[in-house]
Order: structure tokens, then sequence, then C-alpha cells
């Protein structure tokens, strides 16, 4: 809002307004910078007036807001120490806090977990009372033969929902608390499961489909780049608040059954999905195909083929297939939705995109001005200006060619408008050469893609440019896939530099390999920046960052929050944070850099490494070796009485530990105090810790009972305590560095001759009776093998790319600097969303019962 600077002026009397205009207005310009403070005072306390209400308050304010209605976070948040901004809407969310006193009157009712797991973490859920799925007998007099009966083979949608949130069949008793963090059980009386739905249901809107004409006329995918792939739920409404959710409300994957059962809930040009076809089924009809027209079938092979004027579908497999002899004589058209973890890769999902202030827009597609991309090029070339947007405006599908080359100092955007997604197919035009997308530019010019999906080729630059930038970009990794989601061309790279660009930005992306290929003499690395991303070099063994003719690529990374899979082999890396690395990562600058919180296989040449995995695992387990008793005692001589130069030996153990005696007098006499020192050697090469040593005093011949020694009242300790009056004391030592060593004194007065009395001690610590490198190789191994990245898949094109599967280590799944995930996903803070929801789950349901949380994708 626009206000009077001279609010406070105009409230003087006319003569003083007069009388500052005759001497340059000082007062005024005093005035107004009091007006401007005001004005900042006014504000702020308009501000506290919204603080006092959840539904306008900052959101720094909502988790004090809960604080005074009871509202607890979830315990890490004191622990991580990291309230950023969106990790603390998503630990203390506003729609939570809001609820809690309408959550706390419909405590113990089923609905209200449902309610609780959409406000807490922002995920789908459907909640499970497992007492009622137990399978009991029958009562002879009450008969309830709905309930309790064992599964009926002949009932397919039963069978096709079993293992899921919405199965039917009953089971018998488990035992097994819900709430265990090792081997969860469901079926039992007390137990509560509420599933929770962490994919999202991403809109396709309407593009064509695919036309598989390797199997045949009438075969097509849903997916533009002809791979299979489930459908999923586009959710509806619950009818109430205390309703339950049905496959209709979550986002799963559509079921070949139940969409047959319900077509008309999941088909429509504005529900789940749907299809259009020109030219069918007669010549000159196109438009939306009837649901009754429609046959689910099971397009596994190819092998079924539907009734004349019928449509096949497949919702597993993401196929359609029309009679051999009814094939559409124009397009197929799609509108579905598939299913993602997060915003990555570009999408129908909100983006911000970001342009340069006075850019001239070209807009291309349906309803445009022009309708191809290289109608706005030339167009573009024509008009030259400095800087220039060309926007898609629909979700269509582009083959084209295209070959951009800009000036000095000029900058090019080539972008999808907010809310859809566009697709450029990069063909073979030409023979002669290659035909990736090619973009070529001089010193200081910047070119951006946004929202794109790529697929065909890849993207190579050329020239010094100054800056290239790929937002929410897909550059399909192998160019393009197969049926069952495998590349095509596996070892090509998505994004080639040659010569440049000085500086490279990649955020919220999924693109193959990147090859650099410039002067490593004359030239300095190019600056490469990678958020929130994944690179997939399709193998781990394949280059992720590479150079074609060339050791090492020459640039330096900084990823952060990424997920990488195939080798890093690079001239430094300035910053990794966050991140999974699969594959092996070589750098040739070690001195410069660091990767901080990220999982880096082993063999790997990295700049420092901090609280890196598993090199903290294998530390540790290095650290709590199991406890190895060394053997016999080891023994030190004292004879009483005797001749000192007869005194035996005492022979050192050969062990990471050895165990040393000393004494003031070897040969003391009957009545004489002596001095005994014990000393023990760690030789290394890690910290020991857990030493006990334990001393087994002399004894008389014949004499179980007594001891030539006992302990003077006045006994100095060292380093460790005495523990015992006399048989045996043990002598134990925390923790004992390499090359340390740790001292023991104690004043013995003898009081019985023996022949010959010794003192023995032996050792029972993390030791070896070798240096222990073979068995420090298999602890070694063990803690890799248990601490890696296990993905739910990692083919483009499947629903769970790139997600961490749950039986990854916690070391990995919450092992980021704030707790959260390694990896592309870390900014979806699953683990503390996991944890704040069944804290309040337990705090929602009767007493007696259990709420565990079960994840159902």
């Amino acid at each position: 809002m626009t206000r009077n600077p001279d609010r406070l002026y105009d409230l003087l009397p006319v003569v003083h307004r007069q009388r500052d205009v005759e001497h340059g207005e000082p007062l005024r310009a005093l005035l107004q910078v009091i007006a401007e403070q005001v004005e900042v005072l006014e504000d702020d306390l308009a501000r506290q007036y919204a603080d006092w209400f959840i539904e306008t308050c900052d959101d720094w304010v909502v988790p004090y807001i809960g604080a005074l209605i009871g509202y607890e976070a979830p315990p890490q948040v004191a622990e991580d120490g990291v309230r950023t901004a969106l990790l603390s809407s998503i630990l203390t969310p506003r729609r939570a806090v809001a609820n809690t006193i309408r959550d706390r009157r419909r405590k113990g009712t089923l609905p209200l977990l449902e309610l609780i797991a959409k406000d807490t973490a922002d995920w789908p859920a459907r909640a499970v009372e497992f007492y009622r799925l137990l399978a009991w007998m029958q009562p002879v007099n009450h008969h309830r033969v709905t309930r309790g009966r064992t599964a009926d083979l002949h009932d397919g949608l039963a069978l096709a929902l079993l293992g899921g949130p919405f199965d039917p069949v009953t089971r018998t008793v488990d035992v097994r608390r819900i709430t265990s963090t090792q081997t969860p059980g469901t079926h039992n009386i007390p137990h509560v499961g509420v599933y929770a739905w962490r994919l999202k249901p991403y809109a396709v809107a309407r593009e064509p489909a695919y036309a598989r004409e390797d199997m045949g006329p009438g075969a097509y995918t849903f997916s533009v780049l002809g791979n299979d792939m489930p459908l999923f739920t586009l959710p509806v409404s619950e009818p109430g608040p205390e309703a339950i959710a049905e496959p209709p409300n979550v986002p799963a994957p559509i079921l070949r059954r139940v969409l047959a059962q319900d077509l008309a809930t999941y088909y429509g040009a504005d529900k789940s999905l749907a299809i259009w076809a020109e030219d069918w089924p007669a010549r000159g009809e196109a438009g939306l195909i009837p649901p009754e027209n429609l046959i689910v079938a099971d397009l596994s092979g190819w092998r079924y083929q539907p009734a004349r004027d019928h449509v096949a579908v497949d919702p597993e497999l993401g196929r359609i297939a029309f009679h051999v002899r009814q094939s559409p004589g124009g397009d197929v058209q799609v509108r579905y939705h598939q299913g993602f973890s997060d915003d990555t890769g570009g999408g129908t999902y909100p983006r911000t995109p970001r342009q340069p202030v006075g850019a001239v827009t070209y807009r291309v597609g349906a309803g445009a001005e022009l309708t191809a991309i290289g109608a706005a090029l030339d167009r573009w070339r024509a008009d030259d200006p400095d800087d220039a947007v060309i926007e898609i405006v629909d979700g269509g599908v582009y083959t084209e060619p295209l070959n951009i080359t800009l000036r000095e100092n000029q900058s090019l955007q080539l972008r999808a408008r907010d809310g859809t997604r566009a697709v450029l197919r990069l063909l073979d035009y030409r023979a002669s050469r290659g035909d990736a997308m090619m973009v070529r530019g001089e010193a200081g010019c910047r070119f951006a893609l946004d929202g794109l999906l790529v697929a065909g080729r890849g993207l190579q630059c050329r020239g010094p440019m100054e800056e290239l930038r790929l937002s929410h970009v897909t550059l399909v990794p192998g160019w393009s896939l197969g049926p069952d989601c495998s590349p095509d061309r596996p070892a090509e790279p998505s994004l080639e530099l040659v010569d440049g660009p000085r500086e490279v930005t990649i955020e919220r992306s999924i693109l193959g390999s990147i090859q650099v290929s410039m002067d490593e003499v004359d030239a300095d690395p190019a600056a490469i920046t990678i958020a929130d991303s994944i690179l997939d070099a399709t193998s781990d063994t394949r280059e992720a960052v590479g150079a074609p003719s060339w050791p090492l690529a020459h640039a330096v990374l900084r990823v952060l929050r990424c997920t990488v899979i195939g080798q890093l082999q690079t001239h430094a890396i300035e910053l990794a944070e966050d991140s999974i690395f699969t594959g092996p990562v070589r750098v040739a600058r070690r001195q410069i850099g660091c990767m901080r919180f990220c999982y880096v296989p082993a063999g790997s040449r990295t700049p420092r490494r901090y609280r890196c995995q598993p090199d903290l695992a294998v530390r540790e387990a290095l650290d709590a070796l199991p406890v190895v008793e060394s053997g016999g005692p080891v023994l030190a001589p004292i004879l009483v009485g005797g001749d000192a130069s007869a005194a035996e030996e005492a022979s050192p153990e050969a062990a990471n530990l050895r165990l040393r005696f000393d004494t003031s007098n070897p040969a003391p006499a009957i009545g004489e105090t002596i001095t005994l020192t014990l000393a023990v050697d760690n030789l290394g090469p890690r910290t020991t810790t857990g030493i006990e040593v334990t001393i087994m005093t002399p004894r008389r011949p014949g004499d179980d009972t007594q001891s030539p020694f006992e302990p003077d009242p006045d006994v100095t300790v060292s380093r460790g305590a005495l523990i015992g009056d006399i048989d045996p004391p043990v002598w134990e030592i925390a923790q004992l560095p390499p090359g340390g060593c740790a001292l023991l004194t104690a004043r013995l007065t003898v009081v019985a001759g023996a022949e010959p009395p010794r003192i023995g001690a032996f050792i029972s610590a993390y030791t070896f009776f070798d240096d222990g490198a073979a068995y420090r190789d298999r602890l070694r191994a063990a803690a890799r093998s248990a601490v890696r990245p296990v993905f739910v898949d990692r083919r483009y094109g499947r629903p769970g790319y790139c997600q961490l599967d749950l039986c990854t280590a916690p070391a990995i799944r919450e092992g980021a600097s704030d707790a959260s995930e390694m990896g592309a996903f870390h900014d979806l803070y699953q683990p503390q969303r996991a944890a704040a929801l069944s804290a309040r789950l337990a705090d929602h349901v009767p007493a007696g019962m259990s709420a565990g949380l079960l994840f159902a994708s």
C-alpha cells in the first residue's frame, strides 16, 4: 500500500509550512524520516495483533502458540539444534496446531488418526483396526459369517489387495509389537495401523501417447517415452470427517480389478485417467473415448486383443490396446497421473520461474501466436533482444531440431509455463553428425532451461558462455527408455560442456552423466553447482561426471543434497553436503574443499571428510571391538627372602596391549613393605577402551584362604582403582590411546613366605594376539555392507526412483546435517515427519491401544 510521506507535515499549521518553504523545507524532510519510522511501528503493531491468531500469525510464532495449548514438537528438534524455516514448518505445522483442540475432543476415534496424519506429516493415510481382521472360531449359536473367516480363493479383488492397507483377508494373531523398530507386528487386538502414502500423484496434462509400433498397430503406452509405468489415483475427498479412506481417496497405484469394479470413479476428463482418439471408432470422429467402450485387461506381452469398438487399458502397466483393424487414424492423447517422491525434474507442480527484468517473451503452443519452437527462435534472431524468454504454454511434445547461438552478453531462457510440462524429443535429422540440442555462446551470454523434459538426445553447450542454468529439468538418463525403463544409450552423456560455460547451475533436476571437455592449461575449471537433484550415470561403474579424453573433468563441483549414481572424476570438490555417491569419487586436488554428512564409497579419493558414511560406521565398529581374552596370565616373579638375581624375567605378551611389572624390592623379607608398579602400554593402532587388569595375589602353599601379602592401609592408586580387598583386585582403565601408558602403584606388606610367592595378572580388553589386521578388515567390510544406500528403484521412469528404501540404515536415512535423509529428497524431512506423526498418534489412541505408522509407498 502506498502511504503519504507528508502525513505528519500536513498536520502542521500553514504558517509553519510557509516558513519551512522559505528555508528550503528542512522540516519537511525531517518529518518524512519520522513518518517512515512511524509506519514501521504501525506495521509492527498490526503484525502483533495478527500474531494472536494461528490463521494469520507469522511462521515463527506457530511453535509458541502450539506450546500454549500443549502441542509438543518431536524431541529431536532440541537435539538437532537446526531450526530452518522449512524444517520448523514441518515439525510444527500450522494446520496441526490449529486443529489440536478439535483433535483432543475426538480422541479415540479411528477417522481422527487419518486427519492427524494429514495435518502433521501431510501424508494421506488410512487407519486400520487390526482386531477386525483376526481369524476366530464362529460360535455355534451366533453366526457372523462375514467376519473372521479365512481367505476366499475365489475372490480375485481380495487377493489383489492382499498385503496392503485395503487387505480384507483375516490373519491369525501376531504377538509382535506394532511399534517395534525391527519387525513390527500387525494383527493383534490392541493394534491400530496408520498406512501413509509418501509418493505424490503428478498430473500429466493432455499429451500424445507413445505408439509402440514394434508391438503392432493399436499398441500405445501412456508414457510419452514408451516405457511401462503404473498409473496413480487422483485422490478425491472423503464423504465426511467420519469416513475411512478408500482406494479413490489416496494416491495409490490403480489396480486392474479396482478399476474394472469402479471405472466411473477413475475415468474421465477431470479424473485419474482419460483417453482421446482421433478418427476412432470411425473416420471423422474424435473426442474422449466413452467409458462403456473401455475394457480393463492384462496387457502383459500385448497378447490380449480387444473386441471391435472397444479399447483395452492396463493401469498397472500404463498400456492401451486398440483392435488391430480399428487403429486410430489420428493422434491418441492421454491424461493420467504418475507417482513420484518430490517436485523434481519438471511437471505440473507450481514453480517460480526467474527471468531478467525487461526480457522479451515469445509464447509457443496451442492458443499462442507461434506454434513451434523453431519459429520462436527465428523471430528471436530477427529481433535480437538482449534478454528473451521462449515460453511453451501447453504440455505438448515438440520434435524439431534446436540449434541456438547467443551473441556476447545476451541471455535466453527456454521454459514451460508454470503448471505445465513440455517435452522435447530430439531425433536423428542428419546422418552426418549428432542431433543433440546445441547451444553456442560468446563471452558474457547466459542460457537457461526450466520445466522441460528432453529425450532422444542430450544438451551440448559450446563456447565461453558465462552461465548455464537448468531448473526443474529432466535430461533423460540414457537418452530414452525401453519398455522396462532400461536406458537405450546408457553410456551417452546428457550434458556436454565443450570449452565452457564458466558457471553451471543445476537445481531440482534429473539428468544423466556430465562430460566436461575444456583446456586444462589456459582455462580455469568450470564451476558446477548441483543442488536437490539426481545425477544418474545408469550404473555405479560409469562416469557421472568426467571428461571424454582426460582422466578427470576440469571442473570444481558443489554438490548439495543430491543423489549421484556413478563415478565422480573431477578436478576438485569445493563442497559436498548431505549427498549420496554410489560410485567412487576421485578428485585431483584434495587440499581444497570439504565433504560433510555424505555417503562416499570405500576407495574414494576426496577432500577432507566430516561425519561421512560409511567412514563413521567403520570407526564406531573398530572402537567397539568385541572383548577378546588375551590368554593365560602374565606373571611377574617376586621371591621372598631369596636372591634377587634369581628372579625370572616377565615376558611381555605379543598383543596390542602389553602388561609390565616392577617392584621396589624383588626379594623382600617377611614384614617388609614393598611398592608394586603395574604398567599397561597400548602399542596401537587405535584407542582401546574397556581395559580390565585382574591382579592375582600370591598364596602360601596349601593355604587357599590367606595371602602372604596384604594391602597397606595407605594405598596410592594412579589412573585406576583397586576393587576388592585382597583376592582379586581389579584395575579398570576406561580408555587408552595409541602409544599411551597407564600406571598403577600400590604398597604391599609381606606377612608370610612362600616357595616362591608370585604376583600374576591377566588382561581382558579389546585386544588381539597379533596386530588384528584381518579381524579389523572383516569388521570394516561388515560395517560398509550394513551402512549403504538401498533404493526402492534405480531406474528412471518408475515411481520409487531414487527413493530410499525403509531397510536402509538409519545412518543414511537420518544421516544428514539436520537429521534428515541424505540425497535428493532431503528437503522432504521424512524422518522428522515420521517421528512427529508417531508421537501424535500415540497421544490420540484409547488407553491400552497401540498405533503404528506403516508406509504404503
